[in-house]
């Protein structure tokens, strides 16, 4: 991990002889994600809309796909344990 002169001392992440604790880490990586977010482009209202439509009515296909094989190889079971 580097350094960041513009960060505040004591969000530094090495305490006595370069240990480094889990606290330090974590607000670290903490601030690392919020940087993170703030470069994410989040879709609109509408775009989310059109996309979860896009995403049910792909799984309404296969489960319809999944139960048409189903009941053909259901059949096709009972048939040959006849």
């Amino acid at each position: 991990m580097g350094s960041n002169p513009s960060w505040p001392a004591i969000f530094s992440t090495t305490i006595r002889n370069g240990v480094t604790t889990v606290l330090a880490k974590t607000k670290d990586f903490l601030y690392e994600v919020k940087a993170e977010l703030a470069k994410v482009t989040w879709p609109s209202r509408k775009e989310t809309i059109a996309t979860t439509w896009v995403v049910v009515l792909i799984i309404i296909l296969i489960a319809i796909y999944l139960y048409a094989c189903d009941i053909v190889v259901a059949n096709f079971v009972r048939r040959i344990l006849r």
